[in-house]
Formats: C-alpha cells, structure tokens, sequence
C-alpha cells in the first residue's frame, strides 16, 4: 500500500511507530486481566454486529479522551501528527465475531487502520475472499482487505464494509478517522489489497 502512503504521509509516521503503539496496548491487555477492571467497552453504537467487539477510546470529535490519553503517551503523541484528527481509538474483535457498518451519507471523514495484533490462523474462513480463504479481514464495498502487523490502509467510511474474525485469537488494530482533504471527494481506488499467502 505503498500508494497510500505517498497520499498521507502520516501512515508512515504510524507504522514506523507500531511496536511502541503495539506494547502500549498490550499493557493496558495485561492491565485489564491482572486488575480485574474493563478499560475496553462494547462498540454499542458503531454498527451491527455478532461477537464481542471492544473499544478503548482515545479522540472523539477531535478531543481527547484524557484518563485514556495517559494511559498510552506514545500512541496519543503519533496520532497528535495526523491532521484533522476526529477520532480514534483500539479496536478489539474476539474470534467468532462479524461486524458489519452501512453506507453512509456521511463523506466528510475517511478512516484508517494500524494492524497491531493479527490472528494467522482459524478454522473458519470467508470462502469470498478473493486469491483463497482468509479468516480474518474486511470488505469495503467490491474491495478486499487484510491486517498485517505493522502495516495500514485508508479507506472511504461512507461506503459499507464488513469485516470478520474467525481466526486463532483476538485481532486488534489501532481505527483513527480523519477530515478529507477535500470534503465530499470520494477516495480514488489504488488496488485492491490483499495478499494470498
């Protein structure tokens, strides 16, 4: 997704900071089951879906979450560099879950995601998924996506999507919203991104 990249700087600013983003929210895991407290909350409102789909909020509407801000500086500081910021936060989707978001009408914001933590394997797969069976990913409208580790995409959140996790654990990736550099412009098709490994 080289391409993107060129398009917004900032993903290369977010990947080359994924370790950092990834051990911060690996604490606040550790954190979570050794305390016996929820810093994730149910993602109620983001779409329909079936499993256990999880929050841990840091921007809304442009500002910060503060008591979760703290709890991961490194994260807040790169997400800081992303211009027009309007939301983001951890995104947690337990094996078994499907998620899937409407068309909107909606076109001042597209979204990203940072892959961060990323099952490799299930016994349940989406047999649409083009190139072979692929447990955990996304469709956005006629496009098929996957999470690596360390990588990100940008995609129009006006268009309906989909994703799913039949994988061997928990998937978790760092979901950031941004204003469009040019409001209501839909954003240009630059491949299809999958891989068939």
């Amino acid at each position: 997704m080289n391409e993107q990249r060129d398009i917004f700087p900032f993903l290369k600013i977010l990947e080359e900071s994924y370790r950092a983003i990834r051990e911060e929210v690996i604490t606040i895991l550790w954190n979570e089951a050794n305390n016996n407290v929820a810093y994730f909350t149910p993602a109620a409102s983001e779409g329909s879906y079936k499993g256990e789909w999880d929050l841990f909020r840091l921007f809304n509407a442009g500002v910060k979450w503060q008591p979760n801000c703290d709890k991961c500086p490194k994260t807040t500081k790169f997400l800081e560099q992303v211009p027009d910021l309007s939301s983001a936060y951890f995104s947690s989707t337990a094996v078994g879950t499907y998620v899937k978001v409407p068309s909107s009408k909606n076109t001042e914001n597209y979204s990203g995601h940072l892959g961060l933590i990323v099952p490799k394997k299930g016994a349940k797969a989406d047999t649409r998924f083009p190139g072979g069976l692929r447990h955990c990913g996304m469709r956005i409208e006629d496009e098929f996506y996957t999470w690596e580790e360390g990588d990100s995409f940008v995609f129009d959140e006006s268009k309906e999507h989909e994703l799913w996790n039949y994988g061997d654990r928990t998937r978790i990736v760092l979901s950031f919203s941004f204003k469009r550099p040019e409001p209501g412009r839909p954003l240009e098709k630059v491949g299809t991104f999958y891989n068939d490994k």
